[in-house]
């Protein structure tokens, strides 16, 4: 079975998954990939679950088949936060919500949004482990 073009992907690289930061400014970065002719042209990153989006500053486009780095400052109060980011390409295509209308049993091609989880804590409770 021949596969078409590569689909618009997009991830986060810092902060990881799971992360305790400290409340206040946070560098969230990452990277998105448009395939063939197309480019990444915008990626949006969310920490309302998708209710509204910020822009990030896009970083070198190093050209065709390159990963295109992204970063964008937020400021984070104390709690949990859901980060979610979506790639958009020059083809005005953007990432499905979520894997539900992707699903296949080996999980092929799986493009939905990048969703990670923060917990912005203070120092002292940024130094013990989480439960678990």
């Amino acid at each position: 079975m021949p596969l078409d073009l590569v689909a618009l992907n997009s991830d986060v690289v810092s902060p990881a998954d799971g992360a305790r930061v400290a409340p206040g400014p946070l560098e969230i970065r990452g990277y998105a990939f448009a395939g063939g002719e197309r480019s990444v042209s915008r990626v949006d990153v969310s920490l309302d679950r998708g209710v509204t989006w910020e822009p990030a500053e896009l970083l070198d486009d190093l050209g065709p088949w390159a990963w295109r780095h992204w970063r964008i400052e937020v400021d984070l109060h104390q709690g949990e936060h859901q980060i979610i980011v979506r790639a958009w390409d020059t083809s005005a295509a953007t990432q499905p919500e979520d894997e539900a209308a992707l699903w296949n049993p080996k999980g092929y091609v799986n493009n939905a949004r990048p969703r990670i989880t923060v917990h912005a804590v203070s120092p002292d409770e940024r130094s013990r482990q989480p439960d678990g």
